[in-house]
């Protein structure tokens, strides 16, 4: 069977810590014939035939490569954004050392009481966002605005820069 993405893969990458989903950008074309990159989504299943073929195109390593180097330039984007977000406060490093255990406890050991205030504000600074202040989107801005978690809130920033 053919797939849209079968001899146009540009990049291929696991899309959860259990590997066991992966999302596919490749190259086609719209509706007015002009090329574009699409997202196919597919579970990684051995019996799922989209994953087989996907697997004709590129290699299980190559996925794996590409997922590992996807990580890293996000981590890189985080350091980055966290290090302009220190020089433009001033921080010093103890500073910024307890900025960074304060906002890893805030994301990873996320308490919906004692983050409350926290969450509040990362929700205006993303609103803050040009993209998201101007976006006609109201369902953009009402899923922000209704994230219970920072993980929510990044999620729904994330999809809305694509």
């Amino acid at each position: 069977m053919t797939y849209p993405f079968n001899g146009s893969v540009i990049e291929a990458y696991f899309t959860d810590p259990d590997l066991k989903n992966v999302t596919v950008i490749y190259e086609g074309q719209d509706s007015e014939g002009d090329t574009k990159a699409f997202e196919y989504n597919m579970t990684s299943d051995a019996d799922d035939p989209r994953f087989a073929a996907l697997l004709e195109d590129v290699s299980y390593d190559q996925i794996d490569t590409w997922t590992r180097s996807r990580h890293e330039r996000h981590r890189e984007q985080f350091r980055e954004a966290f290090q302009d977000y220190a020089n433009r406060t001033n921080l010093t490093a103890s500073d910024s050392t307890n900025a960074m255990e304060r906002f890893l406890d805030f994301f990873f050991a996320f308490d919906e009481e004692a983050h409350k205030e926290d969450l509040f504000k990362l929700k205006l600074a993303v609103f803050d966002k040009e993209h998201v202040r101007e976006s006609t989107t109201k369902k953009l801005k009402t899923s922000i605005r209704k994230s219970s978690s920072p993980e929510e809130v990044f999620r729904h920033y994330k999809k809305s820069l694509k």
